[in-house]
């Protein structure tokens, strides 16, 4: 039986693959190419571990075998078998490709191992003296073992010393070859050493708007981890816009599938996302933030709110509701370390006044005509303006100091009650000139742009816009039946929210977190 099973709709191009025709597009040989076999689909893999919870193809070894038996762990060689589908077997081609110092190694082809299957009845691979003499080189091998009764499966044994395999490789497969090298109608599968399990869990900063996947701090660290451990990350995301720690009143449930953490349609609660994660208990880390969408961009923001009551919410959100989730998790996860990411201060002194005054006009709903008039709509807008600046300083400082000091105190007080420490709190370190608007913002922010993004009619013209590089993204989804935010809320969904400047600040201090937590090395 296989251990892993890709599924593959690849009898679609039996015909093609047959005569090395086109009617497969990319998948056909192309003009020039050294042979007509066609794509590759690599069907099944044995002797290989799939992670636990994930569907993407990279594997770990299990199989080591000692070709000349002695007990020198150089020595030691990987075994494998893989099943493709492909027309014909003699044109396979194997190669290896080290993610770290992109070097591309051949496998030597086989055409006589004896036997043809190594197998032994012992458990053991025997092997012809030509695959010994290959393997003592280090060099990796393959040969065809069985051809199926269709002549498009075939069955190859793999061979490759663990002197040539590094913590990440990419074991390409492929029948046909460009003029330049490049192989053609290729297949691939990823060997690594180990997986590493983590998850990350929280709202809109977790998942990082307006980000692309690679500027994601929660990418970063994944990348991080990697480096320094030679694991392979088995990341599960589900963080997502808008979710609070516990369920909302009205809009939670269930956002998976389809669901963009962009443009969420259900605003999942960090609760309801623990629910979600797979195998928790392998789980070796969680990333986790929260506490903003309980308190209310609204009521952080609004000049309605005083301090008192800000602070009372903060801390009952931050502290109280922080300490039961992170009490949940330690259950869920009782393995895993956690990070609690902090926030920062959205707005400060050396936030710009004009821009500040064009994004609330936006947000108001105010045509360009309008937004001339501040956002007193009348006389006296200077001053009314300076007063509104004051407050939104005022508030996002109470937020930024209040949740600090509370998400802390929750983390201290939940490693209070574990031996040894288990969770820790990062804080990105945000500056007064980091914040939205100001000289060396940290913040996404706005950009002029001729025209509407995704033919969107709004009434009137706008000439600002979000200047993160997933606006075209958004705007092709927030007009979706089912999206929980209006459309000017959705289309600047990014601003206040990190740039990669941010994403890297988080991502520096979750790192140092890690070592102080022993994830990572201490230096």
């Amino acid at each position: 039986m296989y251990t892993a099973i890709r599924t593959r709709i690849w009898a679609m191009c039996i015909g093609c693959i047959v005569v090395g025709g086109g009617g497969c597009s990319s998948e056909a040989p192309l003009a020039g190419s050294s042979t007509g076999a066609g794509a590759v689909f690599i069907l099944g893999v044995e002797r290989l571990r799939a992670p636990e919870v994930s569907s993407v193809d990279v594997y770990v070894p299990v199989f080591w075998f000692d070709p000349d038996s002695s007990d020198d762990r150089a020595d030691r060689t990987a075994g494998f078998y893989m099943t493709v589908a492909v027309s014909d077997g003699a044109a396979v081609r194997m190669r290896l490709y080290d993610q770290q110092d992109q070097q591309i190694t051949q496998l030597s082809a086989l055409s006589d191992p004896v036997p043809a299957d190594p197998l032994q009845e012992d458990g053991t691979w025997k092997l012809s003296s030509g695959a010994m003499e290959a393997l003592s080189r280090s060099e990796g091998i393959f040969w065809e073992i069985s051809g199926g009764a269709s002549g498009l499966e075939h069955r190859f044994a793999v061979a490759i010393p663990e002197t040539g395999l590094g913590s990440f490789m990419t074991l390409e497969v492929y029948a046909a070859e460009a003029p330049d090298g490049a192989a053609i109608g290729a297949d691939r599968v990823e060997l690594v050493r180990d997986f590493f399990y983590m998850a990350a869990v929280g709202d809109s900063v977790m998942w990082g708007n307006g980000l692309t996947h690679r500027d994601k701090f929660t990418t970063r660290v994944a990348e991080q981890i990697e480096q320094e451990t030679g694991r392979k990350v088995i990341l599960q995301n589900y963080s997502i816009s808008g979710a609070s720690l516990l369920p909302p009143e009205t809009g939670g449930g269930y956002c998976v599938g389809l669901c963009s953490g962009e443009v969420p349609k259900a605003y999942t609660s960090v609760t309801e996302q623990l629910a979600l994660v797979q195998r928790p208990e392998l789980l070796e880390l969680i990333l986790l933030d929260g506490c903003a969408n309980d308190v209310g961009l609204g009521k952080i923001l609004s000049g309605d709110t005083t301090a008192e009551d800000l602070e009372t919410l903060t801390r009952q959100s931050c502290h109280d509701v922080m300490f039961d989730v992170l009490q949940e998790v330690e259950g869920l996860a009782n393995h895993a370390k956690i990070v609690v990411n902090g926030y920062y201060p959205f707005f400060s002194e050396q936030s710009d006044l004009t821009t500040l005054e064009q994004w609330l006009n936006i947000l108001s709903g105010q045509p360009p005509s309008d937004q001339s008039g501040g956002v007193s709509g009348g006389g006296g807008q200077d001053s009314t303006l300076s007063k509104t600046l004051e407050q939104l300083i005022t508030n996002s400082s109470i937020f930024y100091e209040v949740s600090s000091q509370s998400l802390e105190q929750a983390v201290a007080d939940v490693n209070a009650e574990t031996s040894p420490p288990r969770a820790a709190y990062a804080d990105a370190g945000y500056e007064p000139a980091n914040t939205a608007f100001a000289p060396d913002s940290w913040i996404w922010g706005l950009t002029e742009k001729d025209v509407l993004p995704g033919g969107l009619d709004l009434g009137y013209d706008l000439t600002l816009f979000p200047e993160d590089p997933l606006l075209d993204y958004r705007a092709a989804l927030c007009t979706d039946e089912g999206v929980q935010q209006d459309l000017l809320t959705c289309l600047y969904a990014s601003v206040l929210h990190p740039n990669p400047a941010g994403a890297d600040a988080y991502t520096r201090a979750i790192i140092a977190q890690l070592r102080k937590l022993g994830i990572l090395p201490a230096k």
